[in-house]
């Protein structure tokens, strides 16, 4: 992992120079197990060390709304990683900043989670321009009716009670005795009731139904 500056284009064309780019890896339980320099010091904190050791539920003490962390998770578990993701983050201070974030699932031989990898940097000055030249910024999710959940079986209440809490396929056909081919089927229903297209889009839309509920 190191950190470095490096230019990135604009949407209008123009080239230029970032903030530099914090390295980090996750543990799949939600907190940091490795960060450089850079990453501490985007955040505000004295050292990696003292990062890793003050930050033990991202969720809740890294990310401004908790279920960003979770939406991500999703997007990792369906696609196995993302890219220059914009949310905003707490630094060590507790002042708020917006952050460009890509990750990774790191896998081992079996195919389990071994770890997530990704970078970040600080985009709070392009952000803040962007509002004050009224370009769009991006916006959190939408939020809901817990209504349509209401409506689920039994069955694919199960099914999605698991999938949100970012079981795989196969854990859950484990933790609910039935096949994958069976867990997929009801995942399928899911998406057409719930009106989702992945499992990025129903764990954010598990957080707007617990909101509205």
């Amino acid at each position: 992992m190191k950190a470095d500056v490096h230019n990135t284009q604009e949407n209008d064309g123009t080239t230029t120079e970032v903030s530099e780019v914090g390295a980090f890896q996750v543990a799949p339980e939600g907190h940091f197990i490795r960060a450089d320099g850079a990453m501490a010091r985007i955040l505000g904190y004295d050292s990696p060390e003292e990062l890793i050791s003050r930050i033990t539920d991202i969720a809740r003490q890294f990310y401004w709304n908790p279920r960003e962390r979770y939406r991500l998770l999703g997007r990792l578990l369906e696609d196995g990683g993302f890219r220059n993701n914009r949310a905003p983050v707490r630094r060590k201070d507790g002042k708020v900043i917006w952050v460009s974030e890509s990750a990774r699932v790191v896998r081992d031989r079996e195919g389990g989670i071994l770890y997530f990898e990704g970078t970040l940097q600080n985009i709070s000055r392009h952000v803040h321009a962007a509002r004050k030249t009224h370009r769009r910024v991006p916006a959190a999710p939408t939020l809901r009716s817990a209504e349509q959940i209401r409506l689920l079986s039994k069955r694919e209440s199960d099914v999605y009670t698991l999938l949100v809490k970012g079981k795989t396929n196969k854990m859950v056909a484990v933790d609910l005795g039935i096949s994958e081919r069976t867990v997929e089927f009801h995942r399928a229903n899911l998406k057409r009731k719930l009106d989702v297209t992945s499992l990025a889009e129903l764990i954010a839309f598990d957080a707007g139904a617990v909101t509205a509920a």
